[in-house]
C-alpha cells in the first residue's frame, strides 16, 4: 500500500488531456523543449541517441497540443544520421536562422508545420508526424554556397556524426 503525502480530491484534479491525433493541417508552432535521450536496448542502435523536440501549436484551435520529433543524429545508421540532419536544417531554415550550436537555439521561435496523422501501431493508436517545417513569413531563405565547388569540400554532417 501506498500513502499519498496528502489527500487527493478527485474534483481539484483536471481531466486527462485528449491525446487523439490533431487533423492533418498546417499550424503554426514553436519549439518548446528539448533533450538527448539515449536509445532504448531494443532500439535498431542501442548505443546511439536522439534529440527529441517537443513542438507545439501556438494558435488556433489546437493550440497547446505537442508533437515530438525525434532526430537520430548519433546512430550507426548514416541513413538514420542524414534523415536527421536534413530535417534539422530544415527546422533551423524554418525558424530564421543559418547557424546553431543548441538545440535551444531554436526555441521559441514560431514557424509553420505540416502534420500529418499516422495509423495505429501494435499497441500505440494513431498519431501525428511533422512532414515539413516552413518559415512562417515568405522570407527568402539563406542563399546557398556561390558555387558548387566549395560547398562540396565540407563533409556531410551525417557522414562525420558518428563513425
Amino acid at each position: 500500500m501506498v500513502q499519498f503525502a496528502s489527500p487527493i480530491n478527485a474534483n481539484d484534479i483536471p481531466e486527462r488531456s485528449d491525446y487523439t491525433p490533431v487533423p492533418p493541417a498546417t499550424y503554426t508552432a514553436m519549439i518548446t523543449a528539448s533533450e538527448e535521450k539515449q536509445n532504448g536496448p531494443n532500439s535498431k542502435d542501442p548505443t546511439g541517441s536522439q534529440v527529441v523536440l517537443t513542438v507545439e501549436i501556438v494558435d488556433g484551435e489546437y493550440t497547446g497540443r505537442k508533437i515530438f520529433e525525434r532526430l537520430n543524429l548519433n546512430n550507426a545508421s548514416e541513413d538514420a544520421r542524414k534523415i536527421a540532419f536534413e530535417t534539422l536544417g530544415e527546422i533551423t531554415r524554418a525558424v530564421g536562422r543559418t547557424t546553431v550550436s543548441r538545440s535551444e537555439d531554436l526555441h521559441d521561435r514560431r514557424m509553420l508545420i505540416d502534420v500529418t496523422v499516422t495509423p495505429a501501431k501494435g499497441d500505440y493508436g494513431p498519431g501525428n508526424r511533422i512532414k515539413k517545417y516552413r518559415a512562417l513569413s515568405n522570407t527568402p531563405s539563406a542563399a546557398a554556397p556561390a558555387s558548387g565547388a566549395a560547398a562540396a569540400t565540407s563533409a556531410a554532417p551525417w557522414a562525420a556524426a558518428r563513425k
